[in-house]
């Protein structure tokens, strides 16, 4: 019954020079792995559909606040999508790292010729993450939320 589901699996073990005999557990470990993150996906979905609730009912602020809030997270995971794309040698022509860089360029790039070099180690994407941080939590305390 579970060829249908193994023989393919068993196939690629094959290709790339391990045993087929361990199919299963490479089966149990992509199940698992596939499991985590459709749970963790269903959670984010679930949590950004009361975010979304509450600033619905929460008025003009709340609103605004979780508008800031988005778009701080968007540039936060453009900034961690660009730093482990360049330790792989994937930069900014990239078909897909490409959009990271067009959405952090205009705080990445002034950051980089103001900051003293520091060998192979760039802190201008680190240093970006601080000020998103401190715009974030400026604007958070603007609005009063």
């Amino acid at each position: 019954m579970t060829d249908p589901i193994m023989r393919p699996v068993e196939r690629r073990i094959v290709r790339l020079g391990g045993n087929p005999a361990h199919a299963g557990g490479w089966l149990i470990v992509i199940t698992a792995v596939a499991g985590i993150i459709l749970l963790s996906f269903a959670g984010w979905f679930v949590s950004t559909f009361y975010r979304v609730h509450a600033a619905a009912v929460g008025g003009p602020r709340a609103t605004l606040s979780l508008i800031v809030e988005i778009l701080y997270r968007i540039l936060i995971y453009a900034l961690i999508v660009r730093v482990i794309a360049s330790w792989f040698g994937a930069f900014r022509y990239s078909r897909w790292i490409r959009p990271a860089y067009i959405l952090t360029d205009w705080l990445v790039e002034p950051l980089r010729r103001i900051l003293p070099p520091l060998g192979a180690m760039d802190v201008s994407p680190l240093v970006a993450w601080f000020v998103l941080w401190i715009m974030r939590a400026l604007i958070h305390s603007l609005l009063g939320v």
